[in-house]
């Protein structure tokens, strides 16, 4: 497969590009690899993808781009279904695009409807520093003010059917960082980061130490049936052992703000799901 082009040891990688229906991101309808080693290209893949329901017009600018009509889409998996194959096909290699602005936004285009959606840090509280009014309401200096980022990202004033995920949702104004530019989180871009590589590299862990199957206990079933975790059959109570570790578990954060010594996490009505390696 090299077409005769002579080796460069040490040039590995894996190369990436996606097509989509039309102008929207989220809107993929092919996507191929080609592996290389050593500069030689030693193996590739594509799959056809079915656009998202509302994002599946396929435009003839893009038609007449990569050839690829709605017909031949219309048996095929959607990119979730897609996602786990290609992640093998990757695995640790550094990742290669001509537009790589334009692939990465591809994958990335559900990642800020995820945030809004599951938003990991769901309350901050702080005190307030003068007599002020908000909403209507008095706050006086002194006073322990929280803001539920939940809440707002669940604002069905903002979000239509603001508890579905929708990651064609094209307004994603989220506050799960904050909001304005002295308030807006340090840390952003890297938890964006961290939040699309920590399931991949936890599961790639686990394989490397030989663990067979992986176990979670969690609301977010699509999120991780969308990577290859089934709803186990035994949704049974949890083990009293189990059950008295949670116990002593703590959410500082809530216990701080009602002055308890510590909160009792929410889990035992969460769904368990499991991944076989």
């Amino acid at each position: 497969m090299s077409g005769g082009r002579a080796p460069v040891p040490g040039l590995d990688f894996t190369a990436i590009d996606f097509e989509t229906a039309n102008g929207f991101r989220g809107s993929p309808c092919a996507v191929g690899a080609v592996r290389v080693r050593d500069g030689v290209m030693v193996d590739r893949a594509e799959w056809l993808i079915r656009p998202p329901v509302g994002f599946d017009r396929f435009d003839p600018r893009n038609v007449r781009i990569h050839g690829i009509t709605e017909d031949r889409v219309l048996d095929a998996p959607r990119f979730a279904q897609v996602y786990d194959e290609l992640a093998d096909f990757v695995g640790t290699d550094v990742l290669a695009a001509h537009n790589a602005g334009f692939d990465v936004g591809v994958i990335e285009s559900g990642l800020e409807e995820l945030l809004r959606w599951a938003t990991p840090v769901y309350h901050f509280r702080r005190t307030a520093t003068k007599d002020v009014e908000l909403g209507g309401k008095q706050i006086k200096e002194g006073d322990k003010v929280v803001m539920w980022f939940g809440s707002g990202n669940r604002d069905e004033d903002v979000f239509e059917n603001p508890n579905k995920i929708d990651v064609t949702r094209k307004n994603v104004d989220h506050m799960t960082f904050g909001k304005g530019s002295p308030h807006l989180c340090l840390g952003n871009n890297l938890a964006r980061l961290e939040i699309r590589l920590l399931l991949e590299e936890l599961l790639d862990r686990a394989r490397r130490v030989g663990v067979s199957r992986v176990f979670c206990l969690t609301f977010e079933v699509e999120f991780f049936r969308r990577h290859g975790f089934e709803v186990m059959a035994d949704q049974s109570a949890v083990d009293p052992e189990v059950y008295a570790e949670l116990l002593r578990s703590t959410d500082e954060g809530v216990a701080e703000f009602l002055d308890l010594a510590r909160v009792k996490p929410n889990t035992l009505g969460n769904t368990r799901m499991i991944r076989r390696l």
